[in-house]
């Protein structure tokens, strides 16, 4: 009779420091794992990218393209507010132009910005002259904006507390004539009457 004799496996701990393998759990530090997305996007911004000349030629367009779209897009708003100006019925949507164009030109800032950095690799002269008169159209319309919406709310603030005098004297602030004159007037019809 034959005995069997059973082998037990025994399992030694590998000879590897088991920290090693583990990835590191503190933050920020390149090589962790939160910092692993932090250390591919500095890698990725620090490197200087190489373009074909082809490459180049069609980033260049791209970017003009882009460009053009942008200040189309701006004309746009800048069309439909001055069509507002003409006939300000309703000044919040005026306002709501107002911030529409302004988000539209940090865009065509921006595209100006990316269209002339692209410029600067491909050793070209900057273009900024688009940009400039664009911004300098922009400021002048948001400054006639500003000035019609502060004129419009004025005019409703002075009709609002003349709705709050007498009969009287709210008919004389109607009166649309140099405010010395208002000011006769309505000295003259708060004055009682003198009987003789």
């Amino acid at each position: 009779m034959s005995t069997h004799s059973e082998t037990q496996l025994v399992l030694t701990p590998p000879l590897v420091d088991q920290s090693s393998l583990q990835p590191p759990l503190a933050q920020g530090i390149p090589g962790t794992l939160e910092g692993s997305t932090n250390e591919t996007a500095l890698r990725s911004s620090s490197r200087k990218r190489q373009y074909s000349e082809k490459g180049l030629l069609y980033e260049i367009d791209e970017r003009q393209r882009r460009l053009r779209d942008k200040v189309s897009k701006w004309r746009r708003c800048a069309i439909k507010i001055e069509s507002l100006m003409a006939d300000p019925r309703d000044v919040s949507v005026l306002k709501q132009e107002r911030d529409s164009l302004d988000q539209i030109m940090n865009d065509v800032a921006a595209a100006s910005e990316d269209y002339n950095q692209i410029l600067t690799i491909a050793e070209k002269p900057n273009d900024y002259s688009k940009f400039e008169n664009v911004e300098a159209e922009n400021y002048h319309l948001l400054k006639r904006v500003a000035a019609l919406i502060k004129e419009i709310e004025d005019r409703k603030s002075y009709r609002s507390s003349d709705s709050n005098l007498p009969g009287h004297l709210a008919a004389c602030a109607l009166f649309k004539g140099p405010p010395l004159l208002k000011r006769q007037i309505s000295k003259v019809i708060e004055q009682p009457c003198k009987q003789t």
